[in-house]
């Protein structure tokens, strides 16, 4: 949806939301991530795998998107598996 087209009904009006606040109420500001970093570590960015979403106006298809996922492998995010596909070769 990123191009400006809905892939379900193909409406043309995308709305992005770059960050998705935590509704805990716990903290304002807080950005809803796959994980926190606990306060005393906390860096510029205390959420790791920030998520941010696109949805469509005309249907409500949601997408999801995280940033920097590639970190999220050096987390130890609880019950996180890496899937992995088969090798594939040069025809699908």
């Amino acid at each position: 949806m990123k191009n400006g087209r809905c892939p379900e009904c193909k409406h043309q009006r995308i709305l992005e939301l770059p960050s998705i606040p935590d509704q805990t109420g716990s903290h304002a500001d807080a950005k809803l991530g796959a994980k926190v970093v606990p306060e005393f570590l906390q860096g510029p960015d205390p959420v790791v795998g920030q998520f941010s979403a696109t949805i469509c106006l005309g249907c409500g298809f949601t997408q999801w998107w995280t940033k920097d996922p590639e970190e999220l492998l050096k987390q130890n995010l609880p019950g996180a598996q890496l899937i992995t596909g088969p090798d594939q070769g040069p025809y699908r």
